[in-house]
């Protein structure tokens, strides 16, 4: 029996979406988690719960380096767009940064540089590929995704920008 038809009858009363024939633009939320598939594989078992799950992990802790480790995030996203055959892993991110061209002057003080502590919001993200043997390879990946300093579901955040770069996308998960 076919991946496809056992998870038809174990999931009679959901829905069974495989990516590469959906011609959708947001999976039905029945269908995730057990009945989201890319070329057979349960896609949240690939990505959240199995052994590459430390590959898209390890690529997200290297986006911390920009902020000296100061960055927090957490994933909220997650599409495909057919036409590129890649995923996106969309996060809302924070972090504080010291400001070190900061100007003090006062009265009482000498004028001269001093630190500010600066909170701003980011859009995490990394872009990734799943080979035919369910394996997934680093496409690309950084801090903020729309270059806006917003959250993923901001105005001008991460969403927005990755409908903007690929027509196609497909909404899997949104958190």
């Amino acid at each position: 029996m076919s991946i496809l038809k056992e998870l038809m009858a174990i999931n009679e009363d959901k829905k069974v979406v495989e990516l590469t024939n959906f011609t959708g633009k947001r999976i039905p939320s029945e269908a995730w988690t057990e009945g989201v598939l890319y070329r057979g594989f349960n896609v949240y078992k690939l990505v959240y719960d199995g052994p590459e799950e430390a590959t898209l992990a390890g690529a997200m802790g290297g986006v911390k380096d920009r902020f000296d480790g100061s960055l927090e995030f957490q994933e909220s996203y997650l599409g495909y767009s057919p036409s590129k055959d890649v995923f996106i892993l969309g996060h809302d991110g924070w972090a504080t940064t010291e400001d070190t061209n900061y100007d003090y002057d006062s009265d009482d003080e000498d004028s001269g540089d001093e630190t500010e502590d600066v909170d701003f919001n980011v859009s995490p993200y990394c872009i990734f590929k799943i080979s035919d043997k369910g394996n997934i390879s680093i496409v690309d990946k950084g801090s903020d995704f729309s270059d806006s300093e917003q959250m993923w579901y901001g105005k001008h955040g991460g969403l927005k920008a990755a409908h903007s770069k690929w027509s196609d996308l497909i909404d899997i998960r949104l958190d």
